[in-house]
This record gives C-alpha cells, sequence and structure tokens, in this order.
C-alpha cells in the first residue's frame, strides 16, 4: 500500500481526535460531551455520503455505536464502580426502540423517510428528557460561554477539514487495495480511530469520578446521536447529492415551486428518485445484532433492575471483540 494515503489518514485522525477532544470540553456535561464528540462522526459520514462512499458513511455510524456501546461502557464499567442515579437511568430505555427502528429499517434495505422520521421522534424524546435531566448534564470546569462557543467553532472547522482528509485518503486506499471494503475501512479503521477520544475521555471521568455513571451517560447520548441524527442526516446528504448531480436543484433554485409540484408527481407515480439510504446486509445480520444484544443486557441496569458490576463489562469487552473479528477480513 501506498504511503500517501496511510500519512493523510494519520493526519486527519489527528485532527479529527483534536476536534473531538476540544469540543466536548468545551461544551461540557454529559450531553455536550457526546454532542462534542458526535461532530467528527457525523462530518465524516456527511462527506462519505456526498462524495459516493455510502457504505463507508453508514458503516461509519454503526461501528462508531457499536464501539460505543460494548467496548467503551465495558472499560468504563471496569475501570470504576457503577453508581447511576434513578435520573440517570431515564434515557437508557430509549436505545432499544431505536435499535429495534434500525433493525427493521436493516430488514427492509434501506433508511427512508419513515424510518428516519421515527429516529428523529425518538431523538427528540431524549433531547427533551436530557434537558429536563439538569442534575445530570452539567459539566465541571468547562471554559466561560463565550470562549467556549469559540472553541467549538474551532473545533468544527478543525473537523471539517479533517473529515475530507479522512475520505480522501479513505477512498485512496480502496483503489490500491483490493482486499479493503468500504465496510472493513470503516469499522476496522476509521471508527476505532473516531472513537479513540471518547474511550481516553470516558476512561478518565470514570477513575476521577469514581463512577462510571456519566461515562455510561456519554456513551447512550453518543449512539443515540449517531443513529437518530446521522441516519436521517446522511439519508439527506445522498437525496441532495441526487439532485444535485441530475440538476434538480438548479432547476429548484430557478423556479420552486414547479419544481417541487414536478418531483411531488414523480414520487405519487413512483418514477422518482430513491429518497433513502440503503443500507448494506452484512450491517442488518450483524451491527444490528450486536447492538440488540447489547441492549438486552443494558436495559434491566437502565431500568433499575439491576446493578452493573465490572463483570458486564466484561462481557461488553468480549461482545466488542467478537464484533471486530466478524467484520475483519479474518471473520469473513
Amino acid at each position: 500500500m501506498p504511503t500517501e494515503p496511510v500519512i493523510l489518514l494519520a493526519l486527519a485522525s489527528l485532527m479529527l481526535y483534536i476536534a473531538s477532544r476540544t469540543a466536548a470540553q468545551a461544551l461540557g456535561g454529559t450531553l455536550g460531551r457526546a454532542v462534542g464528540h458526535f461532530i467528527p462522526i457525523a462530518l465524516v459520514a456527511a462527506v462519505a455520503a456526498w462524495l459516493k462512499y455510502d457504505a463507508l458513511a453508514i458503516d461509519l455510524l454503526f461501528a462508531s455505536t457499536a464501539m460505543c456501546v460494548t467496548l467503551v461502557i465495558g472499560v468504563a464499567l471496569l475501570a470504576a464502580p457503577n453508581n447511576v442515579q434513578r435520573f440517570d437511568r431515564r434515557t437508557w430505555p430509549l436505545f432499544l426502540p431505536v435499535v429495534a427502528l434500525t433493525w427493521m429499517a436493516g430488514s427492509m434495505g434501506v433508511v427512508d423517510w419513515r424510518v428516519a422520521l421515527g429516529l428523529l421522534g425518538l431523538g427528540a424524546t431524549f433531547a427533551w428528557i436530557a434537558h429536563t435531566d439538569r442534575g445530570t448534564f452539567p459539566g465541571h470546569g468547562e471554559p466561560r460561554v463565550g470562549y467556549r462557543w469559540v472553541l467549538v467553532a474551532l473545533s468544527i472547522v478543525v473537523a471539517v477539514m479533517g473529515a475530507i482528509a479522512c475520505v480522501v485518503g479513505a477512498g485512496q486506499v480502496l483503489v490500491t487495495s483490493r482486499l479493503v471494503t468500504q465496510g472493513i475501512l470503516a469499522s476496522t479503521i476509521i471508527a476505532p480511530l473516531l472513537v479513540l477520544p471518547i474511550l481516553g475521555a470516558t476512561t478518565e471521568a470514570a477513575q476521577n469520578e469514581g463512577s462510571s455513571a456519566n461515562a455510561i451517560g456519554t456513551c447512550f447520548a453518543m449512539a443515540l446521536l449517531n443513529l437518530c441524527a446521522g441516519l436521517p442526516a446522511i439519508m439527506i446528504v445522498r437525496i441532495a447529492r441526487e439532485y444535485h448531480n441530475s440538476g434538480e436543484l438548479d432547476a429548484l433554485m430557478a423556479s420552486p415551486l414547479p419544481t417541487v409540484a414536478r418531483l411531488f408527481r414523480e414520487q405519487q407515480a413512483g418514477t422518482g428518485m430513491a429518497m433513502g439510504f440503503p443500507i448494506p446486509y452484512g450491517i442488518w445480520r450483524l451491527d444490528t445484532m450486536i447492538l440488540i444484544m447489547s441492549a438486552l443486557l443494558l436495559a434491566p441496569i437502565g431500568l433499575g433492575r439491576w446493578s452493573a458490576t465490572r463483570l458486564e463489562g466484561l462481557l461488553l469487552v468480549v461482545f466488542y471483540v467478537m464484533y471486530l473479528y466478524l467484520v475483519s477480513p479474518l471473520g469473513m
């Protein structure tokens, strides 16, 4: 393999790591840290979808979600005992219906507008619950408000550059290597690199706080953002890409109402462009199954019926090792 793609991916990883840690620290709090870590993942997936690397985009979202709810939570539980209060658990049960909805989408082979609306609705429910849990989500030691948003803006700029470099480097790897597919590259290289700052931050927080509660909350928030916001976002990007390539966006800018009416008639007649994002069979067969297993394991904890220990953390780490083996060329 040529060294240029490797160097490009390494530089992209460094920029995305800096952007993720900076945005998470600037926003602060469980939900704010999740949003900060989500920004680079969402940007890489969006750039990949715009540049026609559809499998890379959707595999990245599912693989990073699987890593958050297995490896990252597992390491957090191994690093510190769990001490989750009742209000911390309110968002946990939402993960199971979200995963079930993505499993249904995988069985259909596409994320369409109905699935997207369902995910957005569940995401809005999560955001409302998280907003009402004011005792849980404020952070500690975050910068002043004005300085905070300057850091977030700079993080987004760095993340955009890192996302473009990452996707371009991934494209060069795909061209030069016949053994690497978009799914393998996303699941085994790009997703772990993007989740690395989350793993480091949550483990550090669990050790410093003596509890894995906030770390687990950040991971669940990340998983819900990836699925409830990331999947609809890449669907919209793909639709915009298709309409841009066909010239429909220019027609829409020139004559909005007639173009919208024509496109609506074409959709009604079934002759319009596809309004969804395809889901590879491998994601439905493997990624959603890993997410369902993790959700079932963690659901009793989220409902307050079970206390998480290091044994559950070890099981989650084993889940991720199994997943990584199955998505790698060794398990295919």
